[in-house]
């Protein structure tokens, strides 16, 4: 079992670390809007395998998953996150403008069409698949369809805090943690346990 262990962290880690296009097929025509390398901007797991999103929106899969598509043309802004649905129904895709792509996954809702103070840098999934977050780089929350907003990590006005780089949800959906790029610094929110890291 350990061997196979290493065989699965390797495997991530390679899929991590290398472009995206890896995962592609080598002789995809040009029209192919995913044919070019893009660096890897996100990881999803599912009930046996995992989604990894290039900041094109390419996905690739491992195990369980199955690509459902990905943006058909040039984005407005970068992708930066992607959530499975914890059903196996599809993905979501974030970009930094909060712009959201879903395969096979319902829509609930982006922050597309405003004006953010900062970039969104994550997301997460509720448990039913019913709804998600994103967090933006100063750690405002969005929630759509049944996701619960329950306060952002923002700081006060004068402090200054690190920028959030992710967010997670709870098993229960009634909580989410975020996560910022020093001190490892995470904000608990609803029924997230606090965590010493």
């Amino acid at each position: 079992m350990p061997s196979a262990r290493r065989a699965i962290a390797g495997a991530v880690a390679a899929v991590l670390l290398a472009p995206l296009a890896v995962l592609a097929d080598a002789t995809a025509s040009a029209a192919d809007p995913c044919a070019g390398a893009a660096p890897a901007a996100g990881i999803a797991s599912t009930a046996a395998g995992f989604y990894v999103v290039g900041v094109d929106g390419c996905v690739g899969t491992a195990g369980d998953a199955a690509a459902e598509g990905q943006p058909a043309g040039p984005l407005n802004r970068p992708v930066v996150g992607v959530a499975a649905d914890p059903r196996g129904r599809g993905y979501w895709e974030v970009a930094a403008d909060g712009g959201v792509f879903a395969y096979g996954v319902p829509f609930f809702g982006s922050t597309g069409a405003l004006h953010l103070s900062q970039p969104i840098v994550g997301m997460a999934a509720t448990p039913d698949g019913g709804g998600y977050w994103f967090v933006a780089r100063d750690g405002g929350v969005f929630a759509y369809g049944d996701a619960p907003f329950l306060g952002s990590g923002t700081p006060p006005p004068g402090s200054t805090q690190a920028p959030a780089v992710g967010i997670a949800g709870t098993r229960s959906g009634q909580g989410y943690w975020i996560a910022y790029q020093v001190n490892n610094q995470v904000d608990e929110f609803g029924d997230a346990a606090a965590v010493t890291v």
